[in-house]
């Protein structure tokens, strides 16, 4: 009966230790907040910025030159290639916040921990 118990005890004490272990501290939250929402701010700002002419002056020979996005220049014109990109840095940008926590994020997409063990 005296190893149920210790067991018992022993099994409390682990499960205490990893729900603390996954609480989140307000510092932590705090710098979540932060980076998400710094993520979003500068995303919004280079894409409107690529609604001017000379950002989309200025992304010319980066897209020309890309392999992925060299077509578009054959569909859109210049400004309509930047506004396009600038469109979806936009969206990517209201899309970044949504979810709830960390795990709905796109960036914590980039920063979570993997769970596969090697």
């Amino acid at each position: 009966m005296d190893a149920t118990n210790q067991f018992a005890s022993t099994e409390e004490t682990l499960v205490k230790a990893l729900l603390r272990a996954k609480s989140r501290t307000s510092l932590e939250t705090a710098g979540i907040h932060v980076s998400r929402y710094g993520l979003v701010v500068t995303l919004l700002l280079i894409g409107v910025l690529k609604f001017t002419a000379g950002e989309a002056q200025g992304i010319q020979p980066l897209v020309a030159n890309s392999p992925l996005l060299f077509w578009l220049y054959r569909i859109f014109t210049l400004q309509g290639v930047s506004n396009l990109i600038g469109m979806i840095e936009i969206v990517v940008a209201c899309l970044s916040p949504c979810g709830r926590g960390p795990q709905g994020s796109l960036l914590s997409a980039a920063s979570a921990p993997s769970s596969r063990s090697y």
